[in-house]
């Protein structure tokens, strides 16, 4: 039950008084049958012995007063509880955000680790079954104690053979346990494809392509098929689990009527008064019962054990190690340089490998950026381009060679203050479905400021957003997309890569990266974007990927990665004049939006 135990220090941790509540919570299920067992004896004895009505009458009243004593108390534990529950569910899922954001690029891009990601959400609702199993877990265990020391002081080979006939159960317990673990593992793959089929289909961003390509008959196929594979999977399941399940409710009416027969003789040959009997019987039953449910609910913990094993795998994963000391001299120099605008990047002799990878996507690349500098970095595609920006981002570490900051490591330099120091922006950005202005300035708007406001309007200002904004019905408190507001809009694919644009101008970086990041924009556009860009960007270090090398020309220089290495580098006039790989796929691209003369143009 390690697993379990760990989550349950976690699960402390977001609410102290949980655990103490589940505690009380478990004596009271133990002790509230116990009232139907003490307290009738009592009773019959007054009733058929001695027959005093004020004790008769006070073990009337502590009865039905205990039952309502202790119901209140339970109602009043289990509206904590129940918050509590709450409470260390949503704590857990916002530890587990917390730990993929601590994860380096290189550990979460994994296939073991997304896997982990997959069977983690098991894990978690695991859990939260065994907060609720916690409480009749331990009123099972303290009620079959205290049945165990009525039937020890009144029947002692009662208790012997109910005992056996309750190790009987476990071979069934454990049986039905395995079974459920089985139908979990064998079902999760199919239950993780048909909920992906699920969620496309009610995704708008593939309801055009769905629609108008027919493709609800494919969507309907597949999801039928899965569920197919589902229904059988369950079907032996359910079929196999139905007779262990039976079986053990046989086993219990077994037991119920040998306690009974037995003490019924024992009651005829006068052994036994009728109010001991009803104490034995009743001790009986709950012995039996308690048992039954504490075996059930073990095994249940016991599989929910072991489902949560890929939860607590999954939060002990290596996390992004940072080694940077912020008091280092050289380091506290280079940021300070940044920070003032100057920014020089320097890659040494630079080696990369994916983990999945067959052989190294860089092999010895080495560039320098002067401060000041806009670079332009093409290739063919597979050639290293998007794979040099991850390990300036520091998404990746090198397996060989250093990337410099202002000639200083930046394996050496805090992650955070490195960041600080970049503004970037991707072909595969992402936008939040929140408001513009939260997403360009990377805050919740009560937290943005009037400084930030006036960074935002600069970028919005120098990438032509403002027309466009001041066109929507709440201007730049316009929610992105209608997943949280029914006013927010969808921009189109160009305006929404100006706001990711717009968003790494105000992050405020020294060092501008832009990896192909207006790929859905037609060729005037980027041209027109790109001029606006670097017109903005006038004075800072910048390096920016395009598969359109038309707007290469207004780079200060160029670099042309092939196969890992910078092929070739220099100013577009020159690489031109080189007639190598840059002219060549130049000139290729220009051929597609020249028109071609007719063949019999020159026959005329």
């Amino acid at each position: 039950m390690k697993y379990a135990l760990f989550l349950l220090r976690r699960a402390a941790t977001y609410d102290r008084g949980y655990l103490p509540r589940v505690a009380a919570l478990a004596v009271l299920a133990g002790l509230v049958p116990l009232l139907g067992v003490v307290f009738p004896k009592l009773i019959f004895d007054e009733l058929l012995g001695l027959q005093r009505l004020s004790w008769l009458m006070l073990w009337v009243a502590l009865l039905a007063g205990g039952g309502w004593a202790f119901a209140m108390a339970k109602a009043w534990l289990n509206k904590g509880r129940e918050a509590g529950s709450e409470r260390t569910f949503m704590g857990l899922q916002q530890e587990l955000y917390s730990k993929a954001d601590r994860l380096s690029l290189e550990v979460s891009e994994r296939k073991s680790t997304l896997d982990l990601v997959e069977r983690s959400e098991y894990g978690q609702y695991a859990l939260y079954e065994l907060l609720q199993i916690l409480e009749p877990l331990g009123g099972a265990m303290l009620s079959l104690i205290l049945s165990l020391s009525i039937l020890i002081s009144g029947d002692g080979w009662l208790l012997l053979i109910l005992t056996w006939l309750n190790l009987l159960a476990i071979p069934s317990a454990r049986r039905l346990a395995w079974l459920e673990a089985d139908n979990a593992r064998r079902s999760a793959a199919e239950n993780r494809s048909f909920g992906y089929f699920t969620n496309i289909a009610i995704d708008f961003r593939y309801g055009k392509d769905i629609r108008l390509t027919g493709g609800r008959g494919l969507m309907r196929r597949h999801a039928k098929q899965t569920m197919d594979r589902i229904m059988r999977i369950n079907h032996e399941y359910f079929t196999k689990s139905g007779f262990w399940l039976g079986l053990s409710a046989a086993l219990v009416e077994l037991q119920t009527a040998l306690a009974f027969g037995l003490l019924a003789l024992r009651l005829f040959q006068g052994d036994l008064s009728v109010g001991s009997f009803v104490l034995l019987y009743g001790a009986a039953r709950q012995y039996c019962a308690a048992g039954r449910q504490l075996i059930e609910l073990g095994t249940r913990a016991a599989a929910a054990n072991l489902e949560m094993e890929p939860l607590v795998t999954y939060m002990g994963l290596e996390e992004q190690q940072d080694h940077g000391d912020p008091t280092d001299p050289e380091v506290q120099r280079a940021l300070a340089a940044a920070r003032a605008g100057h920014v020089e990047m320097e890659g040494k002799d630079l080696w990369f490998q994916y983990p999945s990878g067959e052989v190294p996507v860089l092999q010895g690349c080495s560039f320098h950026i002067p401060p000041g500098q806009t670079l332009a970095l093409v290739g063919r595609n597979g050639a290293g381009k998007s794979t040099l920006v991850k390990l300036l981002c520091r998404f990746y570490e090198p397996d060989r060679g250093q990337i410099l900051l202002n000639g200083v490591d930046i394996r050496r330099i805090p992650l955070k203050d490195y960041h600080s120091v970049l503004a970037c922006t991707f072909q595969d950005f992402s936008l939040l479905p929140v408001r513009v202005d939260e997403n360009i300035c990377c805050k919740v708007a009560a937290d943005i400021t009037e400084g930030d406001r006036a960074a935002m309007q600069s970028a919005v200002d120098r990438l032509e957003l403002a027309a466009w904004l001041n066109r929507q019905p709440r201007k730049e408190a316009t929610f992105y997309s209608r997943k949280l507001d029914d006013q927010g809009v969808l921009p189109s694919g160009g305006q929404a890569q100006k706001i990711a644009l717009a968003r790494a101008l105000c992050h405020g970086g020294g060092f501008l990266m832009m990896d192909e990041p207006t790929a859905a924009l037609d060729p005037r556009a980027e041209e027109e974007v790109f001029r606006v860009m670097l017109q903005a960007a006038k004075g800072m270090t910048a390096l920016f990927i395009s598969h359109r090398l038309s707007s290469t020309r207004y780079a200060d220089r160029i670099l042309v990665m092939e196969e890992g290495r910078i092929a070739q580098q220099g100013s577009h006039r020159q690489l031109m004049a080189d007639q190598g790989l840059y002219a060549l796929m130049y000139r290729t691209q220009a051929a597609q939006y020249v028109p071609a003369e007719p063949e019999n143009r020159s026959k005329k």
